[in-house]
């Protein structure tokens, strides 16, 4: 049962405040779609907020995590620095009692590129949402831990890069190097020693989104990616709604 709770909170909270841009009519444009049923508050003013996408900055997620922190619910650490020496923060949400052993593991890390600051409001309502006195949250996370880095590129948001760090590197193409870049192998060194542990990694998500926000989805169409992906996402999402 628990899990089924686990697959519909992800599928629910992280999809349908997902943001991108798409030109495929039959992807429902804002008018169309009843967000007053999504599970997340403050919907309607990610759009406004979009419009500078660096709006949302270093001090801002510094600013959150305190307030995050005050929950008995929250451990925060660090899995490094970045190119400039900015703390690469990392969130682990459970409960602090009644934990159940082996528990279900979920890792996120967000803001690889710093222009999708969409994908901020993503985790932002999922971390306020876990948090929240709701009981199916507090069960799911006597059984669930959840390891969040809410900004994995601070260099360059606060330099207001499109896509790369300080030093000009897309983190998002340094998985298969051998010498990645410094964020990068932070994050490669902290997911190894989670898939070595008693209680490895169940489900890993790299959020991401567009910079052109003025359209959202709730899945991928073909034309997006594949058909075959497509044929997969859409018995996932019925095996959800069920």
């Amino acid at each position: 049962m628990h899990q089924r709770l686990l697959i519909a909170f992800l599928a629910l909270t992280v999809s349908s405040t997902a943001l991108a841009q798409h030109d495929d009519e039959s992807t429902p444009r804002i008018e169309e779609y009843d967000h007053n049923a999504l599970p997340v508050t403050g919907f309607e003013s990610i759009m406004a907020d979009a419009a500078d996408d660096y709006q949302y900055n270093y001090d801002s997620v510094l600013a959150d995590i305190a307030r995050w922190s005050e929950s008995s619910f929250v451990n925060v650490s660090t899995i490094g620095n970045s190119v400039q020496g900015r703390p690469l923060w990392q969130l682990s949400i459970t409960s602090p009692a009644n934990i159940i052993v082996p528990r279900k593991v979920v890792a996120i890390h967000v803001r690889t590129h710093p222009n999708e600051q969409a994908v901020t409001y993503v985790i932002n309502a999922m971390i306020d949402q876990l948090l929240s006195s709701d009981p199916r949250m507090r069960r799911m996370l006597e059984k669930v831990v959840f390891n969040i880095i809410p900004m994995y590129n601070p260099d360059g948001v606060e330099l207001r890069l499109g896509r790369t760090n300080a030093n000009g590197v897309d983190l998002e193409r340094e998985w298969d190097k051998p010498s990645p870049a410094i964020e990068a192998a932070h994050l490669k060194t902290r997911y190894a020693e989670m898939m070595s542990s008693p209680t490895p990694i169940n489900v890993m998500l790299n959020f991401h989104s567009d910079s052109r926000c003025d359209r959202f989805f709730v899945f991928h169409v073909a034309s997006a990616t594949s058909e075959a992906y497509a044929q997969l996402e859409r018995r996932f999402i019925d095996a959800v709604v069920r």
